[in-house]
């Protein structure tokens, strides 16, 4: 699931390039289908490995695009049925900007990820509710009743 660059993609296709076996399918649209998820669920595609490659504040998403993917809708999809074929991967790799950030300080302030999120085309309010999941003084503890995903933000 490409968001953003294809960085992430190309250097996972680099390592199994000598393997006929393995076939890459990309299941985020370059059109703005707000069913996308749901599609590719249906797809019966079923996933060994699902890369999930974006920004990251809270939901996966790139720049001035959609689609989007939340951890919510992550989270309710590992547990679904209709999803197992994608979400019930073997392996899971999440990678955006503070996927795994903490609450310590880095090199911005909130003001600061509040503009970079609105000039990526958040909308203020979205924008703002991310900014604060990221720097305020409390976290978030997300996991599923199926155990399949566990997420902490400290």
């Amino acid at each position: 699931m490409t968001f953003n660059s294809d960085d992430e993609k190309k250097a996972l296709q680099s390592v199994y390039s000598g393997d006929p076996s393995v076939t890459f399918t990309e299941l985020v649209p370059s059109s703005k289908d707000p069913a996308w998820l749901q599609k590719a669920c249906q797809s019966q595609i079923k996933c060994d490995i699902l890369l999930v490659s974006g920004h990251f504040g809270g939901l996966f998403f790139g720049e001035k695009t959609i689609p989007t993917l939340s951890m919510d809708e992550m989270l309710s999809q590992s547990c679904s049925n209709e999803c197992n074929g994608v979400f019930g991967a073997k392996s899971v790799y999440l990678m955006g900007c503070n996927t795994l950030a903490s609450k310590k300080a880095d090199h911005r302030n909130i003001d600061e990820y509040l503009r970079v999120l609105v000039g990526d085309g958040f909308p203020l309010e979205n924008a703002e509710m991310v900014a604060a999941a990221r720097y305020a003084d409390f976290g978030a503890l997300l996991k599923t009743k199926c155990g399949r995903f566990f997420h902490r933000r400290n």
